[in-house]
């Protein structure tokens, strides 16, 4: 999703908590505005004047500014509107910091005994890498666990391998699912594992084991058949080290965690932060002054700034290492995103990858390359847009969500240096596609556990008409 800017100043204030701070979003709320043709230029000074992180910016006339407000500022922005834009701003988040502690209140999750009561609640860090070591365990003739690499912390880029018959000799050609590029995109992290673990159980069942993989249109047997036609690789978090920061420190964070030599608050304006917080848990919010004399280094690369396709593509990406899309000093410098092309390139040479799905929140949106370029289009355009379309079908079918397609670059923004674009055009993966998934812009980033399973659902099914129709 869209990253946000804001100024240093409330960067400042993520940092000047300690390193184990948690930053407090008490009292933040988060708005939705739409955009007009009377309002976009107001609220864009907005938002620019009072340091506000946006979630979506107030770019494009005719979508919406999502527009995260700390108390402080909740007066001034809506003097600024007047009341006709005020009065149609409708509230996603009343009290951030209250929609973040329904998100984390975390089932127990029992170790050694995987099952779909998984899917009824986030997880901090460590259950998941146990899940999917338990689904592993329970399957081990038809899963393997697989690595990536390793993360700038030395996390490992842990995915879980699901194949059909043969005890995993046999190598089929692949389709690889990522999740959780950006950090903050939990539901991503769900929707991974729903698919290793669903085909996981499937497998299983075919084996003769007891499978919690029935779905409303395809039996574990129908399943399993996919299996014997595809390898599976599902990576639910891609980036650890980020991810494990948002459960510790700042669940709004989205990059990695790698610092930024040279780089300071105090010489760039663009935020590291996804949003503006007001204060942080055991700190009060500085002043602007006490943080325009702040050296703390900027840290974090955009991972899907950083591979190594269009890298450089003006408009796509910033040069700047405080902003949250900060692209690297060089094309796939962040150890994830090398880890992860590497990773790519070999496993397309050792069996041929046919479908990558990369996920993302949120928007309910399905999406084709490419985002470097909104005039280009891959060769096979027609036939990429014909699948997103039956995909998008077979999600609808299943709860009613509707997911609009297109490319990248005209769907969102120009987005260079992006894994989707790389690997269709660099790794040779004939069918790549994103997805943001839920939602519309009700909760945006910060989504209630309740809409996990269903989250997971349409998306299995977008994933398995896909399966069935590719060529």
């Amino acid at each position: 999703m869209k990253p946000s800017v804001a100024k240093a100043f409330l960067v400042a204030t993520v940092h000047a908590a300690s390193a184990t701070a948690r930053v407090s979003y008490r009292g933040t709320q988060v708005l939705r505005v739409p955009v007009r043709p009377d309002n976009v230029d107001t609220l864009s000074r907005a938002i620019a004047d009072l340091g506000l992180g946006t979630w979506q910016d107030a770019r494009t006339v005719g979508r919406f500014a999502d527009i995260v407000v700390p108390p402080g500022a909740q007066h001034e922005l809506a003097a600024r509107l007047g009341p006709d834009a005020a009065g149609n701003a409708v509230v996603m988040h009343a009290d951030l910091e209250a929609a973040i502690a329904r998100e984390t209140r975390y089932d127990v999750y029992a170790a050694g005994a995987p099952n779909a009561t998984w899917f009824q609640s986030f997880h901090p860090y460590a259950d998941h890498v146990q899940f999917l070591e338990d689904v592993q365990a329970r399957h081990p003739d038809h899963t393997q666990l697989v690595s990536s690499g390793r993360s700038l912390d030395g996390r490992n880029l842990t995915g879980l391998r699901v194949f059909g018959s043969g005890g995993g000799r046999v190598k089929r050609p692949a389709v690889v699912f990522h999740g959780t590029v950006h950090a903050r995109e939990w539901i991503a992290t769900m929707v991974v594992e729903y698919i290793a673990f669903t085909f996981a159980e499937a497998a299983g069942a075919g084996a003769g084991a007891q499978s919690e993989a029935e779905t409303e249109t395809d039996t574990a047997q129908d399943l399993a058949a996919l299996l014997e036609t595809y390898d599976v690789y599902a990576f639910p978090i891609v980036n650890p080290d980020g991810f494990v920061y948002t459960q510790t420190t700042d669940r709004l964070w989205r990059k990695n965690r790698q610092d930024n030599a040279n780089s300071t608050h105090a010489s760039l304006s663009s935020s590291s932060s996804s949003s503006s917080s007001s204060s942080s848990s055991s700190s009060s919010s500085p002043s602007s002054k006490d943080a325009a004399r702040s050296t703390a280094p900027c840290i974090g690369r955009d991972i899907n700034r950083n591979w190594p396709m269009a890298w450089s593509v003006d408009g796509g990406a910033s040069a700047d290492p405080c902003a949250q899309d900060y692209r690297g000093g060089a094309q796939a410098d962040a150890p994830e995103t090398a880890a992860l092309a590497s990773w790519l390139r070999a496993t397309h040479a050792a069996q041929s990858i046919r479908l990558y799905m990369d996920y993302h929140a949120y928007g309910q949106l399905l999406m084709t390359p490419y985002g470097y370029s909104c005039e280009r289009q891959p060769a096979n355009a027609s036939v990429l847009a014909d699948l997103a379309t039956g995909a998008s079908n077979a999600i609808y079918g299943v709860h009613g969500a509707y997911f609009q397609t297109g490319g990248i670059c005209s769907m969102l923004y120009k987005s260079t240096g992006n894994s989707v674009d790389y690997v269709h055009d660099v790794v040779g993966v004939p069918y790549s596609f994103t997805s943001e998934l839920r939602d519309m812009g009700q909760s945006g980033f910060v989504l209630p556990p309740a809409q996990i399973q269903p989250s997971c659902e349409e998306a299995f099914a977008g994933v398995v008409y896909l399966l069935k129709n590719m060529k």
